[in-house]
């Protein structure tokens, strides 16, 4: 299949026997950079820590997106190897281990990076090299779950994941602001109230800080996007229009808009949203649904909005799905929108899913993958 992959480096350690590193050399795209770590350079933390990020990188055009890049770690060594723990949590570099013994139980925190003979779920060396540098001819899509404080977000995330995984589509999952990156503890001080109020705080300080916060996490979407997963997220640059529209005359709201994506999508270079659903719910109903939620700490800033700031956000959503291309608004409530029955959260999961049915990226077949691995095989 033809990738989408336009430029490739692949770093490949002192481990690799000299057939395996032939069979990458094989595999790979003519154009791609093969860097052995030799006797020079005896470890990829000694390497990395020595060149600061190798000049071969350096070469890469800006005009060459981070999706159409892709920069690899290829090794025998396993899990608890500290060349591969930097690989993994360090650099966040996508990381092949031809280390055959499946048995070893390493007790560490799963990375979306990390793959060998066991997670692609392949009998051999040969295959496992075939199977981690297949690149699918569609890419992944980012399909997000906006809506206000207690309108369900979390919920119809879990469940959408949950049946897509069911289902046989590679699916992934993130929400936002993520807590464990760095910006995430200045995120949850902020909302405390502990860096002033939102109206003392200089103006887009805040959507400034959410951009960050998603770029922490650039490298696991961009990953996923690039091997054709669907990842759901909850919320996402969307996130930022309702709150940053605030004080926007209706006629350059398209062009604030344009601006909030332009800065996260072509300067920072996280993937687009494919598709957005608006969950509205009335704020009187969401508040009441904030109450009865005993897992919810404390309310921060934005939960102790006024009502009637909360409607003006929400009527500010409900025009990005009027006006924006791939926003859809989805209702909460059946009725009246202030004093009618919410609807059952199952309900609303068949409407998302039939929404987007026709959207996601179609899980590749058992055929499809065996005529992709002939036509490489054949290719050698």
């Amino acid at each position: 299949m033809k990738s989408l992959i336009k430029y490739m480096t692949v770093f490949v350690d002192r481990s690799v026997d000299p057939l395996s590193e032939q069979l990458i050399r094989k595999v790979v795209p003519p154009s791609a950079t093969i860097v052995p770590l030799v006797d020079g350079h005896p470890s990829w933390i000694h390497y990395w820590e020595a060149t600061k990020g190798d000049a071969a990188l350096d070469r890469v055009s800006a005009d060459v997106k981070p999706l159409n890049r892709f920069t690899c770690f290829v090794t025998s060594k396993h899990l608890a190897c500290p060349d591969v723990s930097y690989a993994l949590y360090a650099m966040k570099v996508p990381t092949l281990s031809l280390f055959a013994d499946k048995t070893t139980d390493i007790a560490m925190s799963p990375s979306p990076f990390f793959s060998d003979l066991a997670t692609l779920q392949v009998a051999g060396i040969r295959d496992a090299i075939h199977s981690f540098f297949t690149f699918p001819e569609t890419l992944g899509r980012l399909f997000v779950i906006e809506g206000g404080d207690g309108s369900g977000k979390e919920t119809q995330t879990k469940l959408l994941v949950a049946r897509l995984r069911k289902e046989g589509y590679r699916t992934e999952t993130l929400d936002f602001p993520h807590d464990a990156a760095p910006s995430g503890e200045v995120i949850r001080e902020a909302l405390a109230g502990h860096c002033g109020t939102l109206t003392n705080l200089p103006k887009g300080s805040f959507a400034l800080i959410y951009s960050f916060n998603r770029f922490e996490r650039r490298s696991e979407l961009i990953y996923w996007v690039q091997r054709g997963v669907n990842v759901i997220v909850d919320r996402y640059t969307s996130a930022n229009f309702g709150y940053q529209l605030l004080n926007v005359e209706e006629g350059d709201r398209k062009d604030a808009v344009q601006k909030l994506i332009n800065f996260e999508v072509d300067v920072l270079g996280l993937p687009g949203a494919h598709r957005v659903a608006y969950l509205q719910l009335d704020p009187l109903q969401a508040l009441m649904a904030i109450l009865q939620d005993d897992t919810r700490r404390e309310l921060d800033m934005y939960e102790k909005y006024t009502v009637e700031r909360k409607t003006d956000i929400m009527n500010l959503f409900k025009w990005c799905c009027t006006n924006l291309e791939g926003w859809t608004c989805v209702q909460s409530m059946e009725g009246d929108a202030a004093a009618g029955t919410r609807i059952p959260r199952e309900v609303m999961h068949e409407t998302l899913f039939q929404l987007w049915q026709n959207e996601f990226v179609k899980p590749i077949s058992h055929k499809e993958e065996d005529s992709a691995a002939t036509q490489q095989q054949q290719r050698e």
